[in-house]
C-alpha cells in the first residue's frame, strides 16, 4: 500500500446502521427459510397438526395477514434500502473528505512551488545585480 493512501475509517453512525441493515437482513432470511423448511416438513407426507412451523405460519396468516415468506420479503426489502441509503450517504461523505484532503495537499505543494520559485527568483536578481 502506498504511503499517500488512506485507510477508510468507518464511523459510529455508519455502525449502526449497517448493523441495523444486517439485523433486517437476517430476520429476512430465517423467516423465509422457515417458509420454506414448514413446506418442506409438510411435502414430505408429515401431517399439518405435527409441523410447528406450518402451524406457526398459519397464525401468523391469521393474526398480519402475511405468512412467514411474506414478511421474509418485507424485512429483506427494508434490509436492503437501508444498507443502500447507508453506503450511499457515507460514500458521499468519504469522498468529499478525500477531494477536501486532496485540495488542502495541492494547495500547500503550491505555496511550496511558489515560494521555492520567489527565492530561486531573488536569488538570480541578487547575482545578476552584484
Amino acid at each position: 500500500m502506498k504511503e499517500n493512501e488512506t485507510k477508510a475509517k468507518l464511523s459510529g453512525k455508519e455502525i449502526t446502521w449497517l448493523v441495523i441493515s444486517f439485523i433486517f437482513l437476517a430476520t429476512a432470511l430465517t423467516f423465509i427459510a422457515f417458509h420454506f423448511i414448514a413446506a418442506g416438513i409438510n411435502a414430505s407426507g408429515v401431517e399439518a397438526k405435527d409441523n410447528l412451523l406450518l402451524q406457526a405460519d398459519k397464525a401468523m396468516i391469521s393474526a398480519t395477514k402475511l405468512g412467514w415468506l411474506y414478511w421474509g420479503l418485507v424485512a429483506l426489502l427494508v434490509g436492503v434500502i437501508i444498507l443502500i441509503i447507508t453506503l450511499e450517504v457515507f460514500a458521499r461523505k468519504n469522498e468529499k473528505s478525500v477531494d477536501k484532503d486532496r485540495r488542502r495537499k495541492d494547495k500547500k505543494t503550491f505555496n511550496i512551488s511558489e515560494d521555492s520559485v520567489r527565492d530561486a527568483v531573488q536569488v538570480e536578481v541578487e547575482e545578476v545585480a552584484k
